[in-house]
């Protein structure tokens, strides 16, 4: 066949080739935040399946069923318990939050003359003025749309409940079958790619270490961080307690200040309120934080991993959450990983010979 043909028919090849995969891709782009999270299930879980496989001899399959209920021990549970609490702690501070607003203190400040005194002033830089049947008014008009607010915002909770243990019910059916049949994938993969057979392997070894590190490493710290914040919380007897763990679980990633972020100005407000017991319990939960679990416990579980910067784990989960919600706690530290996974592959393999070429 003459070159020009082949080169004609190489072209026309790929242009199907690619309409095919962007076809392909358009299909499977409803299942992109499942496949994402059944990756990292199963990079963070494959030690499981292997010691099962490889050293207690159980088949595949059921080596894999196995993982997949560990998974749903160790990730659906307690995730599911934490959004139950998380809830009941939201509506919790709104009736509190209702009774707090409805008090007489709060209504005749509300309605004193020195509050509308102020407003008037404020708003006679634009010649407008406010008078206490305006200020009911709006207080009225607040109240009665915060109602069917909330009842919309329970049925979006209530959607996303069902619509999660849907989506992690196709995870783990995803998860069984890429412990099942990784290396096949894997393999699939190396065949696409351009690169070399090495550099293939490096950047998967990378990536994989980089979702370890992230997940396993930083997510376990972040995990004890704010559940130690959590428990010294509701033992001090503050509302919310979950909530405060969670956000004291956020700020874990947060490189140097950590838990402390939340921690110290409270220990300084009760510091200020002279309340020295819990000051004093506060003050040796949040040493044995800082000391205990960030400078002794998390190095040997971190291990290998701990080259990662937190800085690094602490923005990619932050702006994952400010791009895609709440699944940007798993697609942030994933586009990270693959980042860092390429930079580290560019540094070895092609720094020298761009700088050379140059």
């Amino acid at each position: 066949m003459p070159k020009d043909n082949i080169t004609r028919v190489m072209w026309f090849f790929l242009v199907i080739f690619l309409l095919a995969g962007i076809g392909f891709l358009f299909v499977i782009s409803p299942f992109f935040e499942i496949i994402a999270m059944a990756v990292v299930m199963s990079i963070l879980f494959y030690p499981v399946y292997k010691f099962l496989h490889v050293q207690r001899k159980l088949p595949q399959i059921f080596a894999s069923i196995v993982t997949c209920l560990c998974i749903v021990l160790v990730v659906f549970i307690p995730t599911m318990v934490l959004i139950s609490l998380l809830t009941r702690e939201v509506y919790t501070l709104y009736v509190l939050g209702q009774e707090w607003i409805n008090t007489d203190q709060v209504q005749s400040f509300l309605q004193g003359p020195s509050l509308l005194d102020r407003l008037n002033i404020f708003l006679s830089r634009w010649h407008l003025s406010i008078t206490i049947a305006d200020l009911n008014k709006i207080i009225s008009m607040f109240v009665q749309k915060l109602g069917p607010f909330l009842y919309q915002q329970t049925q979006a909770v209530v959607i996303g409940i069902a619509s999660f243990i849907i989506s992690f019910c196709v995870m783990l059916l995803v998860v069984f079958y890429f412990l099942i049949d990784g290396t096949r994938f894997k393999s699939f993969a190396h065949k696409l790619s351009l690169l070399p057979n090495n550099q293939d392997a490096q950047v998967m070894d990378s990536f994989v270490q980089m979702v370890r590190g992230i997940f396993l490493g930083s997510g376990s710290a972040a995990v004890i961080d704010g559940i130690l914040g959590g428990v010294a919380f509701w033992l001090c007897g503050f509302s919310s307690p979950v909530m405060w763990g969670v956000i004291m679980g956020i700020f874990a990633f947060l490189p140097v200040l950590g838990v402390g972020t939340v921690m110290v100005p409270v220990i300084i407000y009760m510091a200020i309120t002279k309340q020295w017991i819990i000051v004093a319990g506060l003050t040796c939960v949040y040493l044995i934080v800082i000391i205990l679990v960030d400078n002794f416990l998390m190095p040997r579980i971190i291990g290998k991993y701990s080259r990662i910067h937190p800085l690094v784990i602490f923005l990619s989960v932050l702006g994952g959450i400010s791009l895609f919600g709440i699944l940007g706690v798993v697609f942030g530290p994933l586009i990270a990983a693959v980042f860092l996974a390429l930079a580290e592959i560019y540094q070895k393999n092609y720094k020298n010979h761009i700088v050379c070429t140059e």
